[in-house]
């Protein structure tokens, strides 16, 4: 016997009617004991838990770079000398770099050594040349101070005296321009012997002073100031008993063989 159509249809309305129940029953069920909320929170964390591994990946360079900025710091500059103030030990005095008439060093002293008359220098370098004449006369050589500090005024007095009597190519060649010597900054000190051997002339370069001061001077720091061939350097002739006080810096630059010019690249 054949079913209807009618009974068909009802059969099959009753089964969606009774799934839908079902279905209806469970999603109630899940509101009712909070599975709903359970079931989201799970799906939120799979979610998100790509992006925190990624984040965590992407933060380790910026670690890594810190770390590597931590390592090696950056190195600061080397502290380049001071040859241009007046009261730096290394400033350096010559027909291009002049001192201003009115300067005067503020700490000039008279050295407690065998002397002309009466000069003075500044302390530090007043200091240091008694040092280095105690040593001397201990070794047997009799170190003598020609010259110290000259005024401004000293230096242009001292400059036309030697050009009304040799001539200003003469007067121009020696240390005694005006603004231009390093008498001025208190620092230079003309050298000779108690004996006044070959005093202020170039055959002092032939005496034991001058062979002791050529093996000692840069010790207590002090340079020959105007060495031998080296006149288009310094602008001035060679002056054997011309010595300069520079303090810490004389052993490096006697060793270079190099006038201040040259080793300060002046």
């Amino acid at each position: 016997m054949k079913n209807s159509p009618e009974k068909s249809f009802t059969v099959k309305l009753y089964i969606i009617i009774g799934l839908s129940a079902v279905i209806f029953s469970g999603l109630l069920y899940l509101i009712v004991s909070g599975g709903a909320d359970k079931i989201y929170q799970t799906a939120s964390s799979s979610s998100t838990a790509v992006p925190s591994e990624t984040a965590a990946v992407t933060a380790a360079p910026a670690s890594s770079a810190s770390a590597a900025e931590t390592a090696a710091p950056t190195a600061s500059p080397s502290a380049v000398p001071d040859t241009s103030s007046d009261t730096a030990l290394l400033r350096i005095v010559n027909k291009t770099y002049l001192l201003d008439s009115s300067y005067v060093p503020s700490n000039l002293t008279v050295p407690n050594v065998s002397m002309n008359h009466e000069q003075t220098l500044r302390k530090e370098a007043a200091s240091a040349l008694e040092q280095m004449f105690a040593a001397a006369d201990k070794e047997g050589i009799s170190l003598y101070l020609i010259s110290g500090y000259r005024s401004y005024e000293e230096q242009r007095s001292l400059y036309w005296t030697y050009s009304d009597e040799y001539g200003r190519e003469f007067a121009d060649s020696i240390d005694a321009t005006p603004g231009a010597s390093e008498h001025q900054l208190g620092l230079a000190a003309d050298i000779g012997t108690e004996s006044h051997a070959c005093e202020l002339q170039q055959c002092f370069d032939a005496t034991d002073a001058f062979a002791w001061l050529q093996t000692h001077a840069a010790e207590y720091g002090y340079i020959l100031r105007d060495p031998q061939g080296k006149q288009d350097s310094t602008g001035i002739s060679y002056a054997p008993w011309s010595y300069r006080y520079v303090g810490t810096e004389a052993v490096k630059i006697a060793q270079s063989g190099k006038t201040m010019e040259e080793y300060y690249g002046k």
